[in-house]
């Protein structure tokens, strides 16, 4: 694996990880191990709280302590993701923070994923962190507001509609 991340960034990709740790498949310390030497190649590097701490420790409940490690061994952004609680975003010098939207709740499955879509994508966009973090924010509501991984995510084509005031008709 870091041959494949190394080889990226010689060629100018830039490269992300999105720790997306399962314990059910490799232990902890496995998942640590095998991370850590990759976070001097890694430009964005997205989990939740639980899974920042296995890189770095965090005794804070937004994971910003954990985040402020994570910038100083390798990582340009360190993306935290809180579910229902909304998400952070940090770089060296800033930080943002963005409440999650208000939904209901059908299938959480595939959240996460459509939020570290919308973040990359935003980022790929040229968009700036924070408005990466909204979309982000937006995609992964949307996904667990809807039956099934990707089936409730809005096409490149309905982000205009995404701006939308709420409660502002569609004509």
């Amino acid at each position: 694996m870091i041959g494949a991340v190394r080889a990226a960034r010689e060629l100018g990709a830039t490269v992300s990880l999105d720790v997306n740790h399962r314990r059910r498949l490799w232990t902890d310390g496995e998942a640590s191990a095998a991370l850590a030497p990759l976070l001097p190649d890694i430009d964005i590097l997205v989990g939740s709280v639980d899974e920042l701490a296995l890189l770095a420790p965090s005794t804070l409940e937004d994971g910003s302590d954990a985040a402020a490690e994570l910038l100083t061994l390798g990582p340009a952004e360190v993306v935290v993701k809180r579910g229902a609680h909304g998400a952070s975003a940090f770089t060296l010098g800033e930080s943002h923070h963005l409440p999650a939207h208000q939904i209901t709740l059908v299938d959480p499955v595939g959240a996460g994923d459509a939020f570290t879509a919308g973040y990359l994508s935003g980022r790929l966009d040229g968009l700036p962190v924070r408005e990466a973090l909204a979309r982000a924010n937006l995609l992964g509501g949307f996904a667990a507001a809807s039956d099934g991984d990707w089936e409730g995510l809005p096409t490149r084509e309905e982000f205009a509609l995404l701006a939308l005031a709420d409660g502002e008709a569609v004509r």
